[in-house]
């Protein structure tokens, strides 16, 4: 998996807080933590006196997740907002940019290929929602992984979270040049480990067995849900078997996008 990619995966079941880029909550103590979050959204956020009643109860929604990703025992937690999750790299780890930039902005000067159709998307780019349809109404950026999912920071109800692309009114993407040294998708080795191997790169596997017909050893289809258990481990050993050229390879790596395994060195392309 790439490195923007797999910075996006670390970034799963934060906290949505309005203007916020990354910032670590858990390094910080419970009452800290809520009284900076109910500060973001409220007295610090533009228009706070007219809008009082909504960027209260907006706070408090974003402090119940908060408590939620505590008592889960998710460690760390960390507050973002919709362009936060995409300048937090772009400025804050990478100094790739200087300033900060909202979602529009993200669209108009850091997007150099603005793209006609969502066709046209690959894994890293941005996809953008203006409500009039326009570029100047831009105000709500996500991020598309490949096969058909979208990471976004969505709201302060639930946070960053991953989305159907066909579920969501994208109007606007395109792709930043910046991250291109960001997103050569890494070989990754599939084995079963302690804590179990996850991520983006596990569900494009599962979703590339299932459709090649490789299953588990009660032949069922794997679940999709990112993690290299046991059952992903049969389903996989059987795609080895298949394409093996030794009887026991040492090394096994896969890439997604196209599906490609490597096995001791020798690259097999599973179509």
């Amino acid at each position: 998996m790439s490195e923007y990619l797999d910075y996006l995966d670390s970034m799963l079941g934060s906290v949505y807080v309005y203007g916020a880029q990354g910032k670590e909550l858990t390094a910080m103590t419970q009452a800290e933590a809520e009284d900076w979050i109910r500060r973001k959204e409220t007295t610090l956020r533009p228009g706070y006196v007219t809008n009082k009643a909504k960027y209260d109860a907006n706070a408090e929604l974003a402090i119940s997740l908060y408590r939620q990703r505590l008592a889960a025992g998710m460690r760390p937690i960390y507050a973002t907002d919709c362009s936060g999750l995409v300048m937090n790299y772009l400025q804050n780890k990478k100094h790739l940019v200087e300033a900060d930039h909202s979602a529009k902005d993200i669209y108009r000067l850091l997007c150099d290929i603005k793209y006609d159709s969502l066709d046209q998307l690959r894994p890293g780019d941005p996809v953008f929602y203006a409500k009039n349809g326009k570029p100047s109404g831009i105000g709500h950026v996500g991020t598309y992984l490949g096969g058909g999912i979208v990471e976004e920071a969505k709201n302060q109800r639930e946070g960053v979270v991953l989305t159907a692309l066909k579920d969501r009114p994208w109007n606007f993407a395109g792709h930043i040049s910046l991250l291109d040294p960001y997103l050569v998708d890494e070989p990754v080795i599939f084995k079963l480990t302690s804590p179990r191997l996850r991520g983006f790169a596990v569900v494009d596997m599962q979703k590339a067995l299932n459709s090649a017909g490789y299953t588990d050893d009660e032949n069922k289809p794997l679940d999709a849900d990112g993690v290299f258990g046991p059952r992903s481990a049969q389903a996989f050993g059987k795609l080895i078997k298949a394409h093996a050229a030794a009887p026991e390879p040492h090394v096994i790596t896969i890439c997604t996008e196209p599906l490609t395994v490597s096995i001791d060195g020798e690259e097999a392309q599973i179509k």
